[in-house]
């Protein structure tokens, strides 16, 4: 393996970028914590977190209670290629 003769690699260039990848590797392990930790909570709301209105023939509006953790509003469009009314 050929160098450049003016090339030179430091021990504080080798930790500096064990420091950054480390650091990297961190910020992703925190980041897939937190989205396995969203999915749990979004998957476990509750009939009483959003009251659904129906706004139009095929249209409703699910408007999140005010104590519902995972708190958003959703537009839900009812057609036969994507809901069914079988009950699960």
């Amino acid at each position: 393996m050929k160098t450049h003769p003016n090339a030179s690699h430091s021990r504080r260039d080798f930790l500096n970028s064990l420091f950054a990848g480390v650091l990297g590797a961190g910020i992703l392990q925190v980041a897939r914590h937190r989205s396995a930790w969203a999915q749990a909570l979004s998957s476990a709301a509750t009939p009483g977190d959003f009251e659904i209105q129906k706004v139009a023939g095929d249209v409703y509006f699910a408007l999140a209670q005010p104590w519902a953790l995972p708190n958003s509003n959703a537009a839900i469009f009812v057609n036969s290629a994507d809901v069914s009314g079988k009950p699960m």
